[in-house]
C-alpha cells in the first residue's frame, strides 16, 4: 500500500486505486458467478438421480435451476463490469516512466501495475527493467511479462542475445513461467551462453518446458 501510494502522488494516477477495487469487484463477480452455476448443475442431477432412483428429487432440481439463474445474472452483470473497468484503465505512460524512477519501491509498484494492465505496449519497458539493480523489482518485470504472454514471447527470445548478461538471465527465467515451446530452440542456444547464471536459467526453463508435455 506504501508503495502505491508513493507512485499515486509523484506520478499522479490517482484512477489506479478505484481501476484496482472495479476490477477486484468484476473478477469477483464472475467467480461467484461460476460457483453458483456450477452448483446449480450439480443440484439438477442430484435431483435427477433422486427422481430416477423413486426419490423426490424435484426440490433439487428446482433449486438447482433457481441457482443457475443467479449465476448467470452474476456472470453478465460481471460481463458489463469489465467493460466498464475497462474505461477506468489507468493509461500506460506514467508507469512506464516510473520503471526508471530512482526510488525502488515505486519501480516495484509500476512493474505489479504494468502486470495487472497487460498491455503488449509495456513490453519492452519491462524487458529492459529486467537489468534493475533491485532483485525485486526485476521479479516483479518478470511477473509481469509472463502475465502479457504472447506478444511478451518474440521480444523474449530476441532478450536471450542481449548485451547485458542480467538481462540474458531474467529473460529466460521470465520464458520458464511462460512455459512456451517455441522458446525450446533459442533456450537451447542459451545453453551455451558465457555467463553461467544465463546457462543454469535456460536449463531450467527448458526442463519446465519439457515438464508440461
Amino acid at each position: 500500500m506504501e508503495e502505491q501510494n508513493k507512485l499515486i502522488q509523484k506520478y499522479d494516477v490517482k484512477n489506479l486505486t478505484r481501476w484496482r477495487s472495479w476490477k477486484n469487484r468484476v473478477s469477483g463477480l464472475m467467480l461467484f458467478g461460476g460457483i453458483f452455476f456450477v452448483l446449480g448443475i450439480a443440484l439438477i442431477v442430484i435431483g435427477w438421480y433422486s427422481q430416477s432412483t423413486g426419490g423426490s428429487g424435484g426440490g433439487f432440481s428446482g433449486l438447482g435451476l433457481y441457482i443457475i439463474i443467479i449465476g448467470l445474472l452474476l456472470r453478465l452483470i460481471g460481463w458489463m463490469g469489465k467493460r466498464f473497468v475497462m474505461r477506468l484503465e489507468p493509461e500506460l505512460e506514467p508507469f512506464v516512466h516510473a520503471l526508471k524512477d530512482e526510488d525502488a519501491d515505486i519501480r516495484i509498484e509500476a512493474a505489479r501495475a504494468l502486470r495487472e494492465i497487460k498491455n503488449a505496449e509495456a513490453v519492452e519497458p519491462l524487458i529492459q527493467a529486467l537489468k534493475d539493480e533491485d532483485q525485486p523489482v526485476r521479479r516483479q518485470a518478470s511477473r509481469a511479462l509472463s502475465t502479457i504472454r504472447e506478444p511478451a514471447l518474440g521480444p523474449l527470445i530476441q532478450a536471450l542475445k542481449n548485451k547485458n548478461n542480467v538481462i540474458r538471465k531474467e529473460a529466460a527465467q521470465t520464458l520458464r513461467m511462460i512455459g512456451d515451446p517455441r522458446a525450446v530452440g533459442p533456450l537451447n542456444e542459451a545453453l551455451a551462453d558465457k555467463d553461467e547464471n544465463v546457462r543454469k536459467a535456460a536449463k531450467l526453463a527448458l526442463r519446465k518446458i519439457k515438464e508440461k508435455k
